[in-house]
């Protein structure tokens, strides 16, 4: 059975778009102005960012392809691509976009050994029969810490910030995807402006809303302190009114997270074209999912950078860990381009399978793996 309905992930839920709904669309420049480009008594205050990049590496044979080498500068990457993507349809992603899961998967113990390599250990694991594609799910405190000492030390050489930034800029993400803080919206800004994707309509709304709290909160201060300018004030507003560092780094960071992830893909066999089967699960109210069943085909889109699973354990476990009246998984074949990060690449919890997608694509489609009334 095929849907025409649109679902929509949108704070841990799942909404329903009904037929002649208006399309979704490109983010206004208006919405993020005052917080993220700057300008008096608002937002980021200073930081003007720069024009969206169009996409990420060549999805016809990476950098090289572009007349890239591997060690060159963020910014040659950034340029390289905007050719090639200019020389594309309007849309960068038009054919980029997921797939409803039809074929037989043969991709997830592939990306079980990108996520396990060099985990090893669990002799009684082995034992029992398991296999080295699984052992992401085992990894120990020091092992997943070492991992992430490795992400962090590569971004911060990659992106040319120090150690200490790109630790914040991955910890964030553990902290917060979304939410009501400026922290984490204006990162997924920053991937929605360097790979030209939207940002979901509620990533929109939580973006004015906290814009408009910290204006608000800056009239206060300003009235507490008058004379003082608003670069005096900013240290005295709270951190989750405030992005986590400039627009311009964050986009520097993004970019590289992208760019390694697509060079360890290459690396572990994925090729240009290829798919990975990811999972995602959540509950939702009976009027919005009561009439899904096994096997359904559904159009779905949701925010910029979006998590996604290699297990269906996992995503069950956040299907039956949410609030709602029916837990539902969901399954979808993911172009390796559209890929932003994995657990051993940058954001991403390895003991969960993580991978972070362009979620927010239109024309994806997923199938219903599960569904629990």
């Amino acid at each position: 059975m095929s849907l025409d309905r649109v679902f929509t992930w949108e704070l841990h839920d799942l909404w329903l778009l009904m037929p002649g709904m208006p399309e979704r669309t490109t983010i206004e420049a208006a919405i993020i102005k005052r917080a993220l480009k700057g300008g008096s008594g608002s937002g980021n205050w200073g930081h003007a960012g720069r024009p969206p990049a169009h996409g990420g590496s060549s999805p016809g044979g990476g950098l090289q392809r572009l007349g890239v080498t591997p060690g060159s500068s963020v910014s040659s990457r950034r340029a390289a691509s905007q050719r090639y993507q200019e020389s594309r349809e309007k849309d960068p992603w038009r054919e980029q976009y997921g797939i409803a899961s039809e074929e037989v998967d043969t991709t997830t113990e592939k990306a079980g050994d990108l996520l396990s390599d060099g985990i090893k250990g669990m002799d009684l694991y082995y034992r029992e029969g398991g296999k080295q594609s699984d052992m992401w799910r085992y990894a120990n405190v020091e092992q997943r810490a070492k991992a992430k000492d490795e992400i962090v030390t590569k971004l911060a050489q990659d992106a040319e910030v120090s150690y200490e930034d790109a630790n914040a800029f991955v910890a964030q993400w553990s902290e917060s995807s979304n939410d009501m803080d400026m922290r984490s919206l204006s990162i997924q800004q920053a991937a929605a402006d360097e790979f030209r994707i939207p940002m979901s309509d509620w990533q929109r709304q939580n973006l004015r809303d906290v814009t408009d709290a910290a204006d608000m909160r800056m009239q206060f201060l300003r009235g507490d302190n008058p004379g003082e300018s608003d670069a005096a004030l900013l240290p005295y507003l709270p951190a989750k009114y405030r992005p986590l560092m400039p627009m311009d780094t964050q986009r520097d960071l993004v970019r590289s997270m992208y760019d390694q992830t697509q060079t360890l893909l290459r690396e572990k066999g994925f090729k240009p074209g290829d798919k990975i089967r990811l999972r995602r699960g959540g509950a939702f109210s009976s009027s919005v999912a009561g009439n899904l069943s096994k096997g359904d085909t559904v159009p779905i889109v949701g925010n910029a950078m979006e998590s996604w699973s290699i297990s269906e354990r996992v995503a069950t476990t956040f299907a039956f860990g949410a609030s709602g009246d029916v837990a539902v998984v969901f399954e979808m074949d993911v172009p390796v381009e559209q890929i932003i990060s994995t657990a051993r690449t940058g954001f991403g919890c390895l003991t969960e399978g993580e991978f972070l997608v362009m979620g927010s694509i239109p024309g994806s489609r997923a199938r219903v793996l599960r569904v629990d009334k």
